[in-house]
């Protein structure tokens, strides 16, 4: 009998935050879909979004970066290995038009793109808006 209070078998689940965090991306101030896509490719849609708009909300540091700074005390070692195996800061402005290229919109010279974030909350089995930020906003300069 001792397994089951350990394993929670009869425990109650008092989350009291029934929210959640989604991304969107936006051209010209129009929502782009991502979600029509088939599952493998929505499933990771979704994640490079997420993953991207979190990566610039660290200021462009990722896991990796943390962990070569901790591991690596040679200064010249550490940069080098953080230039090989981590994205450049050029990234920002590139990635976000290879997501939309992915996903076959083409983006002209011009051409506002924005990436944000959506919080709702669950109330009565419907989610409501809690509240939206802007990740990055920018303008096309390369075909």
């Amino acid at each position: 009998m001792l397994f089951f209070p350990i394993n929670n078998m009869y425990s109650d689940n008092r989350v009291t935050d029934f929210s959640t965090t989604t991304y969107a991306v936006k051209l010209n101030s129009k929502l782009v879909q991502i979600t029509n896509d088939p599952y493998l490719k929505k499933d990771f849609s979704e994640n490079s979004l997420q993953i991207f708009s979190k990566w610039i909300k660290a200021d462009g540091k990722d896991f990796m970066t943390e962990l070569l700074e901790r591991k690596i005390i040679d200064s010249v070692k550490r940069i080098s290995y953080v230039n090989k195996l981590t994205p450049p800061k050029t990234t920002i402005q590139t990635w976000p038009v290879w997501f939309l290229s992915f996903h076959n919109i083409k983006t002209r010279v011009g051409d506002n793109i924005e990436i944000w974030q959506y919080r709702f909350d669950l109330i009565d089995n419907h989610f409501i808006l809690k509240d939206s930020s802007l990740i990055t906003k920018q303008t096309v300069i390369h075909e």
